[in-house]
């Protein structure tokens, strides 16, 4: 019982795969029907291609005729041009010996010319300096009339001056003098009688000191009794009282007038001091006075020259005065003959500018015409040779023109033939056209008969003992083959069939988008997917990632772009315009990341000379090492399958998440818990395990959880790319 049960899967596995291929085959049936019919507008396009082509032999053989004749022609007409080229070639001589002279006159032109430009140069430079002079000169003539006008204004006013001063000198200055003269007089009389008084005043000063002299005495005296008359009232007792009094004031009064003597003396002292010294001081100024009179009597001798020498500079200062006044008017006169200079010299300079300029002018045209002279002269030597080879020419030409009219008769026949041929085959697109009718008759019967398979499959109940919610198979995004990839995970299933006690079926994708879909229509529960197909089927159809493959113990790798060895590419700059081989569309490592490996590069796909998708890694590999494209992006790993095969490596990208394993929305919790512990247990430390990672890929050493976030640099470019 247990064995048919057995078989019973087994057929319904191998009637579910003859399900999928009648769909497959359905939709290929759609393809070809689709391509017959382009065939058939196709072999439309061939039969008016055709009748083109037929038309355009016709107008051949038309245009071969006239060339024919056109060929003829041109022999008759290379003849004639030999001849004329004969008669160019004399012309040509001449003008060359014309050039020669014109040269020649040139360069005599142009000696004389850098002649004059010279002597203009100097011309205009003196035409300089004598500006500046002349700037120079109006400028200390200006400087000259300034300084005359200021001699004449104080000509003028010393002149007034001069005047005054004779006039004051003849009336005022004399009689100053002689008033001071007799002033002198006056103060010396005067000093005398004063030396006099003093004389007296000393004298009255020496009797006054003796009659002093003689009251102190009289005061000592006095004291004397006074002192006797105190001793004696002293002895009467009582009745001296009133004399002693007396006495006592006699007393005081001698010695106030002893004390007063003694200043009068002093001050007489002091004022007969004083007496002297005025008799020295006055004797002193009637000596000044008389010496004073000495020079008041010189000084009216010297005013009396001063007047007549003021008198001399009053007439000179008027003669100077006149003659300034005559310096002035010259000067002015001066200054208009110097400012005509000055505008004459300035426009001698601007007309030697000018014609320093015409003159450079004129040289550069002598050069210009030296220069175009030469060349005429290489070019008459040019044309003279060249000349000889159009003379050989012509002669080429005749003999050309004769084989050409020789082929042409032979193309006419050619033309024959092939309008032959066209006939031939004008009827062969419409014979095409009809067996295209009779092959898309022929396919959709077989679609019909395709529908009927598919209707009768319907009618088998397949797996009636599925449930919903438990891991039934497993699905595999086809890196490579189909029947490789199922090769490589057949150990896999066998494995996970002994851990869940039930039969767990591998389903390889025939393409990444039917992997795709077959965990969104539940056909699988689980599936090994890449980065990229796992994204896709995320955001359609909600799986999760649950673990991801270690590859040599890490859970990256990387996708590269590669050429054959011989390829003159070096770098990803160089594969602009050139043809490029991806693999699936929906492949993380050998589309996505390397277009966006290009991108990085400056490089866009419509940049490429053509690209196309190939599908599978080794088809990228082998589309590479043949030919047909020049570089192509796979799996690192791909690549080192095929290291003997001479492949270059010019671009590795970053580190890519690992191929992982999601799980359908709809599988039970339970389950999925019970897939991620199988797969998190196989290591390559056990052999029997070891044996099932080799299988699917010989790097891989087991898996580790994974979650959303490790892919998420991958969603982003897909999002940027259009591809999400």
């Amino acid at each position: 019982m247990a064995a048919l049960e057995e078989a019973l899967r087994g057929i319904s596995r191998i009637l579910r795969r003859i399900a999928d291929i009648s769909t497959r085959l359905g939709k290929t049936s759609r393809q070809i029907e689709e391509d017959s019919k382009r065939v058939v507008e196709g072999s439309k396009l061939e039969t008016e291609a055709i009748q083109n082509i037929s038309s355009s032999v016709e107008e051949l053989t038309v245009s071969m005729a006239d060339i024919s004749e056109a060929a003829e022609a041109l022999a008759v007409s290379s003849e004639q041009t030999a001849t004329a080229v004969e008669e160019l070639t004399t012309n040509i001589a001449e003008i060359a010996n014309s050039s020669s002279l014109l040269s020649q006159s040139v360069e005599e032109t142009s000696a004389s010319v850098e002649e004059l430009t010279s002597t203009i140069r100097e011309v205009s430079a003196q035409a300089g300096e004598l500006e500046r002079s002349a700037e120079e000169t109006f400028s200390a003539v200006s400087q000259i009339r300034t300084a005359i006008k200021n001699v004449q204004e104080r000509t003028r006013e010393s002149a007034r001056l001069s005047e005054k001063v004779a006039e004051e000198a003849s009336t005022v200055g004399l009689q100053a003098i002689e008033k001071t003269l007799q002033g002198m007089e006056r103060i010396k009389i005067a000093s005398e009688t004063t030396t006099e008084y003093i004389k007296r005043l000393l004298e009255r000063s020496e009797e006054i000191g003796r009659i002093v002299g003689l009251i102190d005495e009289i005061a000592d005296q006095t004291t004397l009794l006074a002192l006797n008359a105190a001793i004696l009232a002293a002895q009467a007792g009582e009745h001296g009282k009133g004399f002693s009094v007396l006495a006592e004031e006699i007393k005081t009064l001698s010695e106030r007038t002893s004390f007063s003597t003694k200043e009068i003396e002093a001050l007489i002292r002091s004022v007969s001091k004083e007496v002297k010294e005025a008799t020295d001081a006055n004797r002193m100024v009637i000596d000044a006075i008389s010496e004073g009179v000495s020079l008041a009597r010189e000084a009216s001798e010297v005013f009396k020259k001063i007047m007549d020498s003021a008198r001399a500079s009053a007439e000179m200062s008027e003669g100077i005065r006149v003659s300034t006044e005559e310096q002035t008017k010259a000067t002015e006169f001066l200054m208009q003959l110097t400012e005509k200079v000055r505008e004459m010299v300035n426009q001698i300079a601007i007309a030697t500018e000018e014609q320093s300029k015409g003159m450079m002018y004129l040289l550069e045209g002598a050069e210009r015409v030296r220069d175009v002279a030469a060349q005429l002269k290489r070019a008459t030597e040019e044309q003279s040779s060249q000349s000889k080879l159009i003379m050989e020419s012509a002669e080429t030409v005749k003999q050309r023109a004769q084989q050409i009219a020789n082929a042409i008769k032979e193309q006419k026949a050619g033309t024959e033939e092939i309008r032959n041929s066209i006939e031939s085959i004008r009827d062969l697109p419409e014979k095409n056209r009809s067996v295209a009718f009779n092959v898309n008759n022929s396919i959709r019967i077989l679609a019909k008969d395709v529908e009927l398979i598919m209707t009768e499959m319907e009618r088998f109940r397949f797996d009636e003992t599925r449930q919903k919610g438990l891991l039934q198979s497993i699905g595999v995004v086809p890196l490579r083959t189909p029947a490789d990839m199922l090769k490589r995970f057949t150990p896999l299933g066998g494995y996970l069939s002994r851990i869940f006690g039930r039969p767990i079926e591998v389903k390889v994708g025939v393409d990444f988008e039917t992997a795709i879909e077959d965990i969104g229509r539940t056909v699988v529960q689980a599936s090994f997917m890449t980065p990229s197909t796992y994204a896709i089927a995320h955001k359609k159809y909600g799986a999760k990632v649950v673990v991801k493959a270690l590859r040599q113990g890490r859970p990256y790798h990387h996708s590269v772009i590669v050429v054959r060895e011989d390829s003159d590419i070096k770098e990803v700059k160089d594969l602009r315009g050139r043809s490029f081989a991806f693999g699936d569309r929906y492949s993380t490592s050998s589309h996505i990341v390397p277009r966006w490996m290009l991108k990085e590069e400056g490089i866009d796909v419509s940049e490429l000379m053509f690209y196309n998708h190939l599908g599978h890694h080794d088809e990228v590999i082998n589309g590479v090492l043949s030919g047909q494209f020049d570089a192509g992006a796979v799996m690192e790993t791909v690549v080192e399958e095929f290291s003997d095969r001479g492949l270059r490596i010019i671009k590795k990208s970053k580190e890519i998440p690992e191929f992982c394993f999601v799980v359908s929305k709809d599988l039970q919790e339970e389950e999925a818990q019970k897939l991620i512990a199988s797969l998190l247990a196989l290591k390559d430390t056990d052999e029997t395990m070891r044996a099932v990672l080799h299988s699917i890929d010989p790097h891989y050493s087991g898996f580790t959880e994974a979650s959303h976030e490790d892919y998420q640099w991958i969603i982003e470019i897909m999002e940027e790319m259009g591809l999400l």
